[in-house]
C-alpha cells in the first residue's frame, strides 16, 4: 500500500454497448500507458508520479472485484529494465490476472540510448506464454495482437504501430471459436484515427505527429470480417469511443483507454453481461493532481495542448455512446453473481 490515503477515484458512464454480450457477467479492467519511469520527472507525461498514479490504480482496481486486468501497452517510458522492474513490483500487489500486449515505448528503438528488455521476458512476465494470444475470462474471449513489434523490425526507427499478416491470419482462426471475441492492442484503429484527424482540423492543430498504426483500415476490415465487435486501443491519451463499418458487415466498435501518467488520468471498468456492455471512466487523480497534469500539458507541445483540450470536452459529454438503457434498479434483488475463471491458450 502507499503512504498516501487512496484518492478516492469516481467513475462515470462513459458508454453502453449493445454488443457484446456474455452469459456470464464478467468484469475488466482497462490500463493504457502508465509509462512507468524511475530516473526521469517533468514533461506532459508526468515520469515523475508515474510510480505513484499506478499505485493508486491498483489500490482501486482491487476494490472492485474484477475478473482480470488487461493492459494495452506503454508500461514503462521507453523499455528499460529499471522500469520494468518498477513495474513488475507494483503489478504485484494487483489481485487479479494481469495480461499485456506491448506498446511503442516498451520495445527496441535504434534511438534508445539504454537497454531494452527482450520480447521474450515481456512474453513470460505479461501473457500467458505467446504473442499474439487468446485467454477466456469469464464468458468473454479476448485476443491479445502486438501492434509494437514486427519480426521484420520496421518499426524500429519509429513509434507507428503494424499488426502483421501473420497475426490477423492467426485472429482469423481462432475466433472462429470464440463466442464473444474481444480484441486489443496498442496502437488506434480507423474510428480514433479519423476523430483525431476531425478535431485537428476543426482546433486549427495538425495531429500528423502522433505516431499511427501503418495498416489500421486492413486491420479493421479483418476484425469485421472475423464478426469481431468490439477493440480496446491505448496509445493517444485521451478517453474515445466510434465505429468502423466495412461494406456488408457489422461495425466494430474502438473504445480507446486514457493515460494513467497524463491528464485525463483514469482507467476503465468493463462490464460485459446479458444486456450488453457497459464502459465506466474511472479517474485515478484528485482536483489537485488533475489540475497540476493539465497544466502539464499545457506547457507541452501544440499537440499536447489541443489533446488536454480534448480530454476535457470529451469527459464533460459521457456518455459518449448509449445503446441501451439499464432498468431502473430493483431494490429486492441483488447484483448478478459473477463466475470468475480463465484459460488461455497462443
Amino acid at each position: 500500500m502507499s503512504g498516501h490515503p487512496l484518492r478516492q477515484p469516481g467513475s462515470a458512464v462513459m458508454a453502453r454497448l449493445a454488443r457484446p454480450t456474455a452469459p456470464i457477467p464478467t468484469r475488466l479492467a482497462i490500463v493504457a500507458d502508465p509509462h512507468v519511469s524511475t530516473r526521469a520527472s517533468d514533461g506532459p507525461k508526468q515520469f515523475d508520479r508515474t510510480g505513484s498514479f499506478l499505485e493508486t490504480t491498483i489500490e482501486d482496481i482491487n476494490s472492485r472485484d474484477v475478473d482480470a486486468v488487461i493492459s494495452v501497452g506503454d508500461l514503462t517510458k521507453d523499455g528499460a529494465p529499471w522500469d520494468f522492474e518498477r513495474f513488475d513490483a507494483l503489478i504485484g500487489t494487483l489481485n487479479a490476472p494481469f495480461f499485456a500486449v506491448p506498446g511503442n515505448h516498451d520495445v527496441p528503438k535504434t534511438f534508445d540510448d539504454h537497454p531494452s528488455v527482450t520480447r521474450g521476458r515481456f512474453v513470460d512476465r505479461y501473457t500467458p506464454g505467446s504473442l499474439p494470444y487468446h485467454v477466456r475470462i469469464g464468458g468473454v474471449d479476448l485476443f491479445g495482437l502486438d501492434s509494437a513489434w514486427t519480426p521484420t523490425g520496421e518499426l524500429r526507427d519509429s513509434h507507428d504501430g503494424l499488426i502483421s499478416a501473420d497475426q490477423l491470419d492467426w485472429l482469423a482462426d481462432r475466433v472462429a471459436d470464440a463466442d464473444n471475441p474481444v480484441v486489443f492492442t496498442h496502437h488506434n484503429l480507423s474510428p480514433t484515427a479519423a476523430q483525431n484527424d476531425e478535431y485537428g482540423a476543426a482546433a486549427g492543430v495538425d495531429m500528423s505527429g502522433i505516431p499511427v498504426m501503418r495498416n489500421r483500415d486492413e486491420v479493421m476490415s479483418a476484425l469485421a470480417a472475423a464478426g469481431v465487435p468490439l477493440v480496446l486501443t491505448g496509445h493517444i491519451h485521451l478517453p474515445g469511443i466510434d465505429q468502423g463499418v466495412t461494406d456488408d458487415t457489422a461495425a466494430v466498435t474502438e473504445v480507446t483507454s486514457p493515460a494513467l501518467c497524463t491528464y485525463p488520468q483514469a482507467y476503465l471498468l468493463i462490464d460485459i453481461d446479458a444486456r450488453g456492455t457497459t464502459v465506466r471512466y474511472v479517474g485515478i487523480a484528485d482536483e489537485a493532481e488533475s489540475t497540476a497534469a493539465y497544466g502539464a500539458r499545457l506547457v507541452g507541445s501544440e499537440i499536447d495542448r489541443a489533446q488536454a483540450a480534448l480530454g476535457a470536452i470529451r469527459t464533460a459529454r459521457f456518455p459518449l455512446r448509449e445503446e441501451w438503457l439499464p432498468e431502473p434498479p430493483n431494490p429486492t434483488v441483488g447484483p448478478p453473481r459473477r463466475v470468475s475463471g480463465s484459460s488461455a491458450d497462443g
